[in-house]
């Protein structure tokens, strides 16, 4: 399978021409775009999330001042725009100088935060061979194409309804967390689309070994509730009219998986009795602080030592942070909004 590494870009940022203020001319130059909207938790979360994921061509004219063409043309369509000459290796350095140039503290951030996952993990030659391993799954492909169905039938409709997707670093830290954790028995709440629960599925699947039970309210597009059913803090996550949650994961790795389909603060309690231990949780749900608190304090007691316990959106209330002193534990980030207790 071709070797596709990930295609960055941020909803902001710094225009090219200075880089490229010694051409003689116009040029086009092929780089790769996905659509992104603003983290759900305010500008302290830095965090890029997908929501419609593109590929896309962009010309990009140097003479004039700030000058970038807003032209883009669908990569799935026969396309004018190659540039042989820019590999495009070089083209993502280049984007990347330029992006943290302009914006040095969120790439110091980044770059802080890859060196705690390295270090949890077991070094950086440990991180790169599990980035390579989601690389060379295809994972990433697909969720691009479910990406592209979710925003025709969800995003694009103007229902102001969200994929709920993590950002793609923060998925692949995460199958690294799966996979050097190694859970038998893993617990997760919140599903949504499943685009986490995708790079879960895919490390038990690398692992051999485990199963995920998850636990999930879903939000269907177009579908009529009683006020109160959902809590309105969070990033009104839908699924597609006809859906059931996780409906983009790949088919080949539900074999792993169990679904359960109902609110946390009911359906938590009876699945941790039945599973008597746990080796990884994650909590995924609503981000009010009253769920938080009492899924971290459900989830803790039935952990086994050594285990881990994932949060994402830890920066919407200070629950993760006052469980963190709870239980004397340090936090380790994967991402501004996602970090891990070990127990």
């Amino acid at each position: 399978m071709e070797d596709v590494r990930l295609r960055e870009v941020a909803s902001q940022c710094a225009p090219l021409d200075g880089l490229l203020a010694q051409e003689s001319g116009p040029r086009q130059v092929e780089v790769d775009v996905v659509l992104l909207r603003s983290p759900l938790l305010g500008p302290e979360d830095e965090q890029l999330r997908v929501d419609a994921l593109a590929p896309q061509c962009v010309d990009v004219g140097p003479a004039g001042a700030g000058e970038v063409h807003g032209k883009m043309e669908d990569a799935g369509h026969k396309s004018t725009i190659r540039s042989a000459a820019v590999p495009a290796a070089l083209k993502r350095r280049l984007y990347r100088t330029v992006r943290d140039l302009r914006h040095p503290g969120p790439a110091l951030e980044r770059r802080r935060i890859r060196d705690e996952v390295a270090r949890f993990l077991g070094g950086r030659d440990v991180l790169r061979r599990y980035e390579r391993e989601v690389r060379e799954s295809g994972l990433r492909e697909h969720l691009l194409a479910k990406g592209r169905e979710h925003h025709d039938a969800v995003v694009a409709t103007g229902a102001g309804h969200s994929l709920g997707a993590i950002g793609y670093t923060e998925g692949v830290y995460l199958y690294a967390v799966v996979r050097t954790a190694r859970p038998e028995a893993m617990v997760e709440t919140g599903v949504a689309n499943g685009f986490s629960t995708a790079f879960t599925l895919l490390a038990l699947q690398a692992n051999g070994v485990g199963h995920l039970h998850s636990i999930d309210l879903p939000r269907e597009v177009g579908r009529d509730y009683e006020p109160g059913t959902f809590y309105e803090g969070e990033g009104r996550a839908g699924i597609p009219p006809g859906s059931e949650p996780g409906w983009l994961i790949p088919e080949i790795l539900k074999e792993r998986w169990t679904l359960i389909l109902g609110r946390s603060q009911e359906e938590l309690p009876p699945l941790l009795e039945r599973l008597g231990t746990v080796d990884t949780f994650m909590h995924d749900s609503e981000h009010s602080f009253d769920c938080m608190w009492f899924e971290f304090n459900a989830a803790w007691p039935v952990l086994r030592p050594g285990g881990v316990l994932v949060s994402d959106d830890v920066n919407s209330t200070e629950a993760f942070a006052r469980f963190s002193v709870q239980e004397r534990r340090d936090p380790v980030r994967l991402a501004r909004g996602m970090a891990l207790l070990r127990k």
